[in-house]
């Protein structure tokens, strides 16, 4: 008997932990805010996507990175923004794995391709503040990420703005 409800509390906290993670993939894969490509023809090359997103008073930064499977955030992923006012904001982060990506499958002359890849995912949470401090724009993103820190410089704001409206309109929507 005793290992019967030891075996139903697991199975409680896992389902839990199950249903988070789907939870906030699911809200990270249609709530998109801000992306951009990245060294579109080297190696290092990848899609990077930003979502805004509130849950349970707190706010968080959704970041899926995709270059084919082989690049995920660390274990304790940290990113750092350099805003427009040449401020650094410094966001811990949780890694949430992977998700498939399912892409086109065709025949070129004999040999079969699959574009389906995996998508590196992690959660950043952000402070009002911090918020509020996205609105001079993002000059600077660090991911760190593995095998390698993605880093990237914009000489034109691509995702602190449109983060940051995407969090004054999800803090003024009701549901």
């Amino acid at each position: 008997m005793k290992n019967n409800v030891y075996f139903c509390n697991v199975m409680k906290k896992r389902l839990s932990v199950i249903f988070s993670a789907l939870t906030l993939v699911c809200i990270a894969a249609n709530a998109q805010d801000a992306s951009y490509s990245h060294d579109s023809f080297s190696k290092d090359a990848c899609h990077v996507e930003y979502s805004a997103v509130r849950q349970d008073k707190k706010a968080f930064i959704i970041v899926s990175v995709d270059n084919g499977g082989s690049l995920g955030f660390t274990d304790s992923p940290e990113m750092l923004l350099r805003t427009g006012d040449n401020e650094v904001l410094k966001l811990p982060g949780k890694n949430l794995g992977f998700r498939e990506k399912k892409g086109d499958t065709y025949f070129f002359g004999d040999t079969f391709h699959d574009t389906s890849s995996q998508v590196g995912m992690a959660q950043f949470e952000i402070t009002e503040a911090q918020i509020q401090k996205l609105k001079s724009g993002v000059v600077k993103v660090r991911l760190m990420t593995t095998p390698f820190i993605h880093e990237k410089e914009f000489t034109k704001d691509k995702i602190g703005e449109k983060l940051y409206k995407a969090f004054s309109k999800k803090e003024n929507s009701d549901f």
